[in-house]
């Protein structure tokens, strides 16, 4: 420091030098992470399991931190699934979705570090909203139907009305479909006609081979 009284005669205006600190104390910045919507899975597909989805960012200067976890919130239409959607601390999305269900639920995701609030500071990220799609896949229809009466050597042409009793679409979510056709080719006769249509009863058109006898199967 120097002072006014100037240094005639001797005099001294300056102080001597004295040494000081000043401490910047490190404050946890916001984190973040970088991921996108899931590609899109299939019905009955099973568990399904997207490793990396998350990349984390802890923030400038903050190399050291870690995740401490993700954090999953608001997913739209649960009934989508037999396990909701979660992510690891490695970034990793995981699912399933329920049996026979198909569609697309929303959901929202979060990030905290390790590196704590001390001094103001934050260690949690912003919410980001994500979308899971599950494709729908037709599932495997079913008919009911018993074996038709015997008949008799060189009868001639058959017809068992009303011989499919049932056509079962699937699960519930296929009851909009509809019979598209019946088919089959025994070896000893010829070809099993289309049925009548989807909420009715079917017929079944046989025709024995002349001088032919015996068993075959639909």
């Amino acid at each position: 420091m120097q002072d006014d009284g100037g240094t005639a005669n001797g005099g001294d205006d300056t102080s001597a030098i004295q040494t000081f600190t000043i401490t910047v104390t490190a404050v946890n910045d916001e984190p973040s992470f970088t991921a996108t919507n899931p590609a899109a899975s299939n019905e009955d597909g099973g568990a399904q399991t997207v490793s990396a989805w998350a990349s984390f960012n802890a923030g400038p200067n903050e190399g050291s931190q870690s995740v401490l976890s993700y954090t999953v919130s608001n997913v739209s239409n649960p009934g989508l699934f037999s396990t909701p959607p979660a992510v690891a601390t490695d970034g990793t999305l995981s699912y399933t979705a329920a049996a026979d269900e198909f569609g697309s639920s929303t959901f929202d995701v979060l990030v905290q570090d390790d590196g704590g609030t001390a001094n103001g500071g934050d260690d949690t990220s912003l919410t980001q909203t994500f979308t899971i799609t599950v494709n729908s896949v037709n599932d495997e229809p079913d008919f009911t139907a018993a074996n038709p009466a015997t008949v008799l050597e060189d009868a001639g042409a058959q017809t068992v009305a009303g011989w499919v009793t049932a056509f079962d679409p699937g699960p519930a979510n296929g009851s909009g479909q509809g019979v598209l056709g019946y088919g089959g080719q025994p070896e000893q006769c010829g070809p099993v006609q289309r049925g009548a249509e989807r909420g009715e009863q079917r017929d079944v058109d046989l025709h024995p081979g002349g001088e032919r006898l015996g068993q075959l199967d639909l």
